[in-house]
């Protein structure tokens, strides 16, 4: 069932009241009708979900005790009829069971019955407004989708009429759009090579190897490399296969952007030419970067709608990591590495997936060379956030969302409880000024529901998350950074150690794995804790990789500092999720700027438990809800 859209100020809210009671419904009937609502009333469930086709209501108000079918069995059958449809349950029942089970089966709200019906009035308003949003953020998202598939379909006719001028061309320009020689075992070029060559490397001097030619436009140092891949070709105690893999895949030059193949010509099963191919790769590329910036910005919109204030602390952070990226003057290598690393992962968690790859991408490349980012590889960046930045602005505003407090109905009745109670004046200041800070339980269930997110995309099944929150509140500023480089330590948890589904059923495991996110308060000591129930810390690999590195790696303590060294990995391939050796070093580094210290205790076979914990400060404030609402010491601003 559909209604036509329509604005939310100005339309007249359609309600079916379902209540056993003939008085109730008269008396509710009356007073929402006065607020000028079309409202049509129902003496039990079945002729209410009769009438709903037809009726169309905007919300739906049901009573719990009801003798042919309870507010349960209502709830769960306008669910089922339309989904968007929000019930609104309209009960004296003071079991807190049964309204639970009514909310879990989607009731959108509870109001206790009362001879003041303002209540009811203002939560069928919410619930018509949440329904019209609804609607409306669908009919968006349908139109969005509608821009992009034809935009999709425009640069699809674009680039066939493209091929088709290029036909002509491509039969005078050697009848090719790639560039083909053929290598001599010194690495110099035979006659048999495309035109094209020439006008992407200039002209070729008959004794020069290819890594001096391709040198020319591109420095000494990329020169070298491919010099000494290619030197590794006359090494016959070294598999073909494993030499060609070190050959250079990708040569960037200027603006343009090209792959490189090597393939074997054999005589006798050994290599006796190599057949080079060079493709230019330029506009392929812009168009997948064209492609999935626009679906970033379809994402976007929807984190908006879905939760603005989260997707705008985000947006700011990684834009400031952008903006800081772009600097040329920023030369910090292992920095460098923490804030890409970051921006990938924060982009990749919030669904900005075209950003995330291209950071990918930045981190192989600056692994491969050992140099910072290239002036050309910041434009890069800065071109492709941009147009992003942009429309994100466009549809959220710059607006600031920190004058905005946020507070639970728990926390708002336990207050109202205390006033009722006669507290001190003190005691109520001390619980209302911590509203102005953020609950932690929020962000822990939004890294909860991120690790969720990558355990599904892994293949790890739905893993178990448990949040211990304890009621403390942070400051939004003072802890943004910290929160945001958290996720490297959740991602790494379950790609390193919650174990595939069949690996933890032949450990004798549960089949999904468990993640426990908590903070909490002892005394004047706050801790931080990501605890999972996977493969444990593998330690004899640890040491392994510190020796290679050069670390210290004899004793225990020296194996927990080098699992935070940056560029550290027990992984034996990199992937988008992890296996850089960055995460742990840079949450460590947010860690101690703020004054905290981290451990790590695992098991082996059990799991790992990191902590971070902070001592009493007085630079800002931290209030711990409870109670008695007492304020505790937090890290500083950093």
């Amino acid at each position: 069932m559909e209604v036509p859209s329509a604005p939310a100020e100005g339309r007249k809210v359609r309600v079916l009241v379902v209540d056993d009671s003939k008085v109730i419904r008269h008396f509710v009937h009356s007073g929402l009708t006065k607020k000028g609502w079309t409202v049509e009333t129902s003496d039990g469930g079945r002729e209410a979900l009769a009438k709903i086709p037809t009726f169309a209501p905007d919300v739906v108000v049901c009573d719990l005790n009801m003798p042919e079918m309870d507010g349960a069995e209502v709830v769960a059958s306008v669910v089922a009829l339309d989904p968007h449809l929000p019930v609104v349950m309209h009960s004296d029942e003071a079991e807190l069971t049964r309204v639970l089970r009514t909310v879990n089966l989607g009731a959108f709200d509870f109001i206790p019955k009362s001879r003041d019906l303002a209540p009811l009035m203002a939560a069928v308003h919410r619930a018509a407004q949440h329904r019209w949003l609804t609607r409306d953020n669908h009919r968006l998202t349908g139109e969005l989708r509608e821009l992009n598939q034809a935009l999709e379909r425009r640069v699809a006719q674009r680039t066939e009429e493209l091929h088709a001028v290029n036909r002509d061309m491509r039969l005078v320009l050697d009848h090719v759009d790639q560039g083909f020689a053929t290598l001599n075992p010194d690495g110099t070029l035979s006659s048999e090579r495309s035109a094209v060559l020439d006008r992407w490397l200039g002209p070729y001097r008959a004794d020069k190897p290819l890594y001096a030619y391709i040198g020319d436009q591109t420095g000494v140092e990329s020169a070298a490399w491919f010099q000494v891949a290619w030197e590794s070709l006359a090494d016959t105690d070294l598999p073909l296969e494993l030499v060609l893999e070190q050959m250079p895949k990708r040569l960037v030059m200027g603006a343009r952007t090209f792959t490189l193949e090597f393939k074997p010509i054999l005589v006798d099963g050994r290599w006796d030419k190599m057949l080079f191919i060079m493709t230019d790769v330029t506009s392929d590329l812009e168009r997948e970067r064209a492609q999935r910036a626009q679906q970033d910005q379809l994402r976007a919109f929807e984190q908006i709608m879905r939760d603005r204030k989260a997707f705008l602390e985000f947006f700011a952070e990684a834009n400031a990591i952008v903006e800081r990226l772009a600097d040329r003057a920023f030369t910090d290598l292992p920095e460098l590495r923490r804030l890409l690393h970051t921006l990938k992962g924060n982009c990749a968690q919030s669904g900005v997936s075209g950003v995330a790859l291209f950071c990918h991408e930045l981190e192989t490349e600056i692994q491969e060379t050992g140099e910072p980012l290239s002036a050309a590889q910041r434009s890069a960046l800065t071109e492709l956030w941009i147009p992003f930045a942009r429309s994100v602005e466009v549809v959220a505003g710059r607006a600031a969302t920190r004058d905005l407090v946020e507070v639970s109905s728990r926390e708002l009745h336990a207050t109202l409880d205390l006033l009722r109670r006669g507290a001190q004046s003190n005691e109520i200041a001390d619980r209302i000024r911590s509203w102005e800070f953020e609950p932690a339980e929020r962000r822990l269930l939004r890294i909860g529901e991120q690790a969720r997110a990558v355990a599904s995309r892994l293949g790890k099944g739905n893993l178990d998350v448990e949040v211990e929150h304890n009621n403390v509140r942070l400051s939004p500023e003072a802890w943004a950074q910290f929160w945001s480089s958290l996720t490297h330590a959740v991602r790494n948890a379950i790609d390193h150690g919650i174990e595939p589904i069949s690996e933890r059923v032949a450990a004798g495991k549960p089949a999904h794995g468990r993640l426990r996110l908590s903070v909490r308060t002892r005394g004047s000591e706050l801790t931080v804790e990501i605890g999972d129930d996977g493969r444990g810390v593998d330690w004899e690999r640890v040491r392994g990789r510190a020796r290679a590195l050069g670390l210290p790696h004899q004793s225990s303590a020296d194996l927990h500092e080098a699992l935070f060294h940056n560029g550290l990995s027990t992984k034996e391939s990199v992937s988008e999720i992890s296996g850089r050796g960055v995460g742990l070093s840079a949450i460590r580094s947010v860690c101690n700027r703020m004054g905290g210290q981290v451990s790590v205790e695992s098991t082996h076979g059990q799991g790992t438990t990191i902590r971070w914990t902070w001592p009493e400060t007085t630079d800002s404030e931290v209030f711990r809800t409870s109670r008695s609402a007492t304020p505790l010491a937090a890290p500083p601003v950093c």
